[in-house]
């Protein structure tokens, strides 16, 4: 059937009862960068008494896990249900890597490859699901760098280190102060440099998403524009919602409007809005250590990094009408 913004149509478009049973997929994605709040707004999106999440919010189906189709299909057996009864309902993926990753599609354990991209995740999606509403939450991408920097190497969740080799292998994780920073955006931008010498901007920042240099890598992640034009060439404008982190910050109640009129629930009064914003919910994202709260980005840094993105940027603000002027 036709495209329509009505949640029952988009639902029922991408459900299917062959066996009997009634089997769906998300109705809208959430789509977003490391540290753009993704995790906040899953969850206040998902408090709505009309949305359905999964237990899991990153489900990494497109990205990592496209051979566990049953296993993803089956995270939404109780929105079935639900729909069966006659409930009318929004299901949702809060899966952030969904705008930038690209489809890992020779097998399980593929990685990364060192050739051109096979396709892309907006690609299959609009093929899977090509009426789902879209949602992206973006931040200025000089502070996104710096707060993702500072979360993932004070908690070791992952080694953000430089590509040469530590003297003692715990001195890989401990890259937390500003000066570190500082040699981390060094060796990201000459990865870019050499790489903007033969190739366009749009071709090095997927080209960074498929090198293991965690500098360029971590780069590449605030570069929004080349990500979104992919869901722009794949799905009609209407279908994607983009909002910032700061207005998202100051005027939380008027987003999650927004939010549900384009997922197609019914609009909450404010005071059931306020509580799902009083709700603290899983924000634990938000916490900043004592190590990040004491350092400052140096001002050529910044100078360099504001350069850097600049193009970016620019792409952005043209397609989309995004700035952080």
């Amino acid at each position: 059937s036709s495209s329509s913004s009505s949640i029952d149509v988009s639902i029922s478009d991408n459900g299917s009862n062959e066996d009997g049973v009634l089997h769906c997929l998300p109705s809208f994605f959430l789509l977003g960068q490391v540290k753009c709040g993704t995790t906040d707004l899953f969850d206040k999106i998902s408090r709505h008494p009309s949305v359905f999440r999964s237990t899991v919010k990153e489900q990494h189906f497109f990205s990592r896990e496209w051979y566990k189709g049953d296993r993803y299909i089956n995270q939404f057996h109780l929105a079935a249900e639900n729909i069966q009864r006659g409930g009318a309902v929004a299901i949702g993926d809060g899966t952030p890597d969904t705008l930038w990753s690209y489809l890992r599609c020779l097998n399980k354990d593929f990685k990364y490859p060192n050739f051109g991209i096979r396709t892309t995740i907006a690609e299959t999606l609009a093929e899977v699901n090509p009426h789902a509403r879209l949602i992206t939450i973006l931040r200025d991408p000089v502070q996104r760098l710096w707060s993702d920097f500072f979360y993932f190497a004070d908690r070791n969740e992952r080694d953000i280190r430089l590509p040469r080799p530590a003297s003692k292998k715990e001195d890989q994780t401990k890259l937390v102060n500003s000066t570190h920073f500082d040699e981390f955006v060094h060796h990201g931008l000459e990865v870019f440099d050499k790489c903007l010498i033969s190739k366009p901007l749009t071709e090095c920042v997927w080209s960074a998403r498929t090198r293991v240099f965690a500098g360029a890598t971590r780069l590449a992640m605030g570069c929004y524009a080349p990500f979104l034009q992919e869901y722009l060439r794949n799905f009609q404008r209407e279908q994607l919602l983009v909002l910032k982190l700061e207005e998202y910050s100051e005027n939380p109640m008027g987003t999650l409007a927004t939010i549900f009129e384009h997922i197609g629930v019914r609009q909450l009064s404010a005071n059931e809005i306020q509580d799902i914003i009083g709700n603290k919910g899983a924000r634990r994202n938000e916490q900043k250590s004592a190590t990040f709260l004491k350092q400052h980005m140096s001002p050529s840094t910044r100078r360099k990094l504001e350069a850097f993105y600049r193009p970016c940027n620019a792409m952005l603000n043209k397609s989309l009408g995004i700035s952080w002027d």
